[in-house]
């Protein structure tokens, strides 16, 4: 079946480049394909004499349906399963790429040269407009959801039309503006005037047509959901999170997130960075909370503006943190210039928040800039851990300051979690956190590992070792301790303080949640990991499409390993509890530990948490954008939030039965 659906790809290829219609071919391919029912065995395409009988059968069966038309025609194909390898040839074309051509089924040509000329362009462009003019257009054009802190960029999919668009590569964009920002620019005031406009109207032309020479974009809402290939699927998802969606935390939760992550740092960390974590929490509180009171407008202040905003940090470590904090804008994302390309370590705007020109400090949105405030205390941190003797492995640590934290913060919201390791069964069994509500158990399990740069530019085999090592091997642990539970009848856990807590399985049903200290996009809606842990549990693996070398072959079988592992888990809990099997993993959750903060507003007790967890299963399949069914799942359903999530938030978006009010609440499986 994807060879069929790529022979498709390859006759839009050639209508594209040689002017001629592939109408009546479509037709015959859409037609076989309309028959064939999913995981139908068929004849291998090497066997020429049975698909030229197939397509023989398919023509007669085109005919039979025209004749019975009173024009004796039938309307024209649907090409919305065929519209990614539409855009993707004609942006090529648009790009002017050399020796674009079609040959052995495969589209050629040197797409790289024509990429890297475009990359050219678009920076040229941003120049002239101005990079720090540019990013403040962006989020004063974006909607921003109040209670996530959030932007809302917009998915251009439809339901099943040929007319999808390419969406505007929003986070690409704010990383090449980056490069050319202008402290005194903005200073300076200067005005977005209709110059100004014609080059920006120039730039997100090349911008659309540069990402979609990737073809990750899904142009239909159905794409989302219905994949063949696991790997290519998730390179898709996040690749396209990389370029077009704008990451971001809430900017409230992002120093108890520092002051939970890295408290358990000794004096010594102060004494290596010039500042302990208290004040680097305090001094992105402040920052952070003075940037969100201006609605997005970019903040310049000074040293000494800052000094009088943090009066609780010495001079020493205010100006330790400044350092830290901050790029010279001429060194911001150097090294960056292609979609798929990264910028120098060094000098990456994603791991600190401020440009500094001229003794003046500039800091953007505080959702886009949150994260990377976190990120300069983990820097830090990881300086500090390779000073000491032994070394500090700085993730193993930060897993283990996760556990208590989302223990803390669920019991804040009335919600009891139990964990530790269990005493009274065999094997090692330890749970992360537990919550008990009627009728229902929910395990918990949490991972530091965090996707790479190397993952979130589409590098496959890397891609699928962090996801594996992060939701996988959490959802692998959290379903072996459910079943050791039901085999056994009870567990009695112990967690580090001493506290226990006796488990009884009553029947009760079970939903595991895994959580990770990063964000993975796309591959962390309910609906994808459901689909992603069904291909697992039924003996699927990842498969890469070409030659590896040492380092990747060890990554993939990494990868599978933890694939491996979730299958032997699940299959011990249909052992116990065989009616999972009907679930379908449909109780199978993974969010970051930034998500989950954002899905606990307005939690109050154990019900009310299990009840919001199976509302996210309900609004699983409405969009790639983790966030918009966490919006949804909040009970707060007014007309103004969900016309903000449907129409703002997420294109991608089915058409919704039943009123708004019921949607959502899924009912309990009767044992």
């Amino acid at each position: 079946m994807p060879e069929l659906r790529q022979l498709g790809d390859v006759l839009v290829y050639e209508e594209q480049l040689q002017g001629r219609s592939v109408e009546m071919e479509l037709r015959l391919l859409e037609t076989f394909l309309e028959r064939c029912p999913s995981g139908y065995q068929m004849q291998p395409l090497s066997n020429v004499e049975a698909w030229k009988r197939a397509f023989e059968v398919a023509a007669e069966i085109i005919a039979f349906e025209a004749a019975w038309r009173p024009s004796g025609r039938l309307p024209a194909v649907g090409r919305s399963r065929y519209r990614r390898a539409e855009m993707q040839v004609r942006a090529l074309q648009a790009l002017g790429t050399p020796g674009l051509r079609v040959r052995d089924g495969q589209l050629l040509g040197e797409w790289r040269t024509a990429v890297h000329q475009g990359s050219d362009l678009a920076r040229a462009l941003i120049r002239k407009i101005g990079g720090a003019l540019i990013i403040q257009r962006v989020f004063s054009l974006l909607e921003r959801d109040d209670r996530s802190e959030r932007y809302l960029t917009r998915r251009n999919a439809v339901l099943a039309r040929d007319d999808g668009i390419p969406d505007i590569p929003w986070n690409h964009l704010l990383e090449l503006a980056s490069q050319a920002v202008s402290v005194t620019q903005l200073e300076l005031a200067e005005p977005w005037d209709g110059r100004r406009e014609k080059l920006w109207t120039r730039l997100l032309g090349v911008l659309r047509n540069l990402a979609a020479v990737y073809n990750v974009q899904f142009y239909n809402r159905f794409e989302g959901l219905l994949f063949h290939d696991l790997a290519g699927f998730a390179r898709d998802v996040v690749l396209y999170d990389h370029l077009f969606t704008i990451p971001q935390w809430r900017p409230s939760d992002t120093p108890r997130l520092m002051t939970a992550s890295f408290g358990w740092l000794p004096d010594s960390f102060q004494t290596n960075s010039g500042f302990s974590v208290r004040d680097a929490a305090v001094f992105a509180e402040r920052l952070l909370e003075w940037q969100r009171q201006r609605e997005g407008v970019p903040l310049v202040f000074s040293a000494e503006t800052a000094r009088q905003r943090c009066p609780e940090l010495s001079d020493a470590a205010l100006a330790a943190l400044l350092d830290a904090a901050s790029l010279p804008a001429n060194r911001v994302n150097q090294g960056l210039h292609d979609p798929d390309s990264r910028p120098n370590s060094e000098h990456s705007f994603a791991l600190r928040p401020l440009i500094e020109e001229g003794g003046r400090y500039l800091l953007f949105a505080a959702p886009w800039r949150a994260q990377a405030f976190f990120e300069v205390l983990e820097s830090a941190a990881r300086r500090w851990g390779e000073t000491q003797q032994p070394r500090v492995n700085i993730r193993q640590k930060l897993g283990d300051a996760i556990e208590p934290f989302l223990r803390e913060q669920l019991a804040a919201h009335g919600v009891r979690a139990v964990g530790g390791k269990a005493q009274d069964i065999p094997g090692d069994v330890e749970c992360d956190a537990v919550v008990e509500a009627a009728n229902l158990r929910v395990f918990i399990e949490a991972k530091s590992k965090v996707l790479t740069w190397a993952g979130r530019t589409g590098q496959d085999v890397y891609l699928l070792k962090d996801f594996a090592n992060s939701g996988v091997y959490a959802a692998a642990q959290a379903v072996r301790n459910a079943a050791a539970l039901i085999r056994h009848g009870h567990m009695r856990l112990v967690d580090a303080d001493g506290h226990e807590a006796e488990l009884v399985d009553q029947g009760d049903d079970v939903i595991t949640l895994s959580l990770s200290l990063g964000e993975f996009g796309g591959l962390q809606t309910t609906a994808a990991f459901q689909e992603a842990l069904v291909v697992m549990a039924e003996g699927g693996e990842f498969v890469a499409h070409r030659t590896l070398d040492d380092e990747e072959r060890r990554a993939l079988v990494e990868a599978n390993q933890r694939s491996a592992q979730y299958r032997r888990a699940f299959e011990g809990l249909v052992k116990v509890d065989p009616t999972v099997v009907e679930e379908r993993h449909g109780r199978r959750m993974f969010l970051s530990l930034a998500q989950f903060l954002v899905l606990l507003d307005g939690v109050s007790g154990a019900q009310q948490f299990a009840n919001r967890l199976l509302e996210l299963s309900a609004w699983a399949p409405i969009s790639l954008d983790p966030y918009v069914p966490i919006l949804m799942a909040d009970g707060r359903r007014q007309p103004d939030l969900i016309s903000t999530v449907l129409q703002a938030g997420d294109g991608q978006m089915f058409a919704l039965k039943g009123p708004l009010e019921t949607l959502g609440r899924r009912r309990l499986r009767p044992k």
